[in-house]
């Protein structure tokens, strides 16, 4: 794929990242029109969108003179290049049973022992 800023990935990647940052740009909506949801789904970060059941549309001509009456639907894409944050080092905490732990962490950070990477 030739392409300026250089793309290393394939053209199929790059298609789609383009389309989702256009989706989640342009997509719009008037305010009032999809109402907050009750309850979230914590596993992928996702919140479906519901239309408001108490949404009264405004008239026509003032959707169109006011931009301040339309909102972004889509989901904002993060730095990170993804709409919901993936950390990609967990958190883990390992219990040591013996006091032998000080020793293994130096030789961790000075590097000592490690494996080339191939």
């Amino acid at each position: 794929l030739t392409c300026y800023p250089p793309y290393p990935g394939m053209e199929v990647h790059y298609l789609r990242a383009q389309i989702a940052r256009i989706t989640a740009a342009t997509t719009l909506c008037p305010v009032g029109f999809y109402g907050q949801p009750e309850e979230e789904d914590e596993d992928d970060g996702q919140t479906p969108l519901e239309p408001s059941e108490e949404y009264d549309p405004p008239p026509t001509e003032d959707l169109c003179e006011n931009l301040s009456s339309w909102v972004h639907c889509a989901r904002h894409i993060l730095p990170q290049g993804r709409c919901t944050w993936f950390n990609p080092v967990p958190d883990v905490k390992e219990d040591f049973e013996d006091g032998d732990d000080d020793e293994d962490d130096a030789s961790r950070d000075s590097g000592e022992g490690a494996e080339p990477l191939e």
